[in-house]
């Protein structure tokens, strides 16, 4: 397994973790005993190929991050994708490279785009609240990398 990100559900104690090399959402107990992997149906594979993040919200959505289609899967607790987030671009709502995902109470989405250089927030249905930050080298920017 080779594992980029976790989300814990804190109501029921599930570790769900993103098994980037398997294109998997592997889920464990509290105990770490192992209880399940998700591969969802997809259009084009069957799977999650490109898994990099998960993050879980106070009602037990599991969000999911595809780092190359750029979208973020939100899947309900016995697995199955109840709706997609994003789409590739730079435009508010829009994403480049999904990469870390986090939630707060109310179950905003906050994620980190590796080539976007930001962060994107999107409301619990989904709608985008526009991003967070922009390129630079002062406080509240990101670097940009070089090409």
């Amino acid at each position: 397994m080779t594992c980029c990100g976790h989300g814990r559900d804190r109501r029921g104690g599930r570790v769900y973790v993103a098994d980037t090399r398997n294109a998997r959402v592997q889920l464990y107990d509290s105990d770490g005993h192992f209880l399940d992997a998700w591969a969802p149906p997809d259009a084009e594979t069957g799977l999650f190929p490109n898994v990099v993040d998960v993050a879980v919200d106070a009602v037990g959505t599991v969000s999911v991050t595809d780092y190359v289609r750029n979208l973020i899967y939100r899947v309900d607790a016995a697995g199955t994708v109840i709706g997609v987030v994003g789409e590739i671009g730079l435009g508010p709502g829009q994403l480049l490279h999904p990469w870390g995902i986090a939630t707060d109470a109310p179950g905003n989405l906050y994620v980190a785009e590796y080539e976007g250089q930001r962060i994107q927030v999107f409301a619990p249905d989904g709608t985008p609240w526009g991003p967070w930050g922009a390129s630079g080298q002062t406080p509240g920017t990101s670097m940009a990398r070089s090409t």
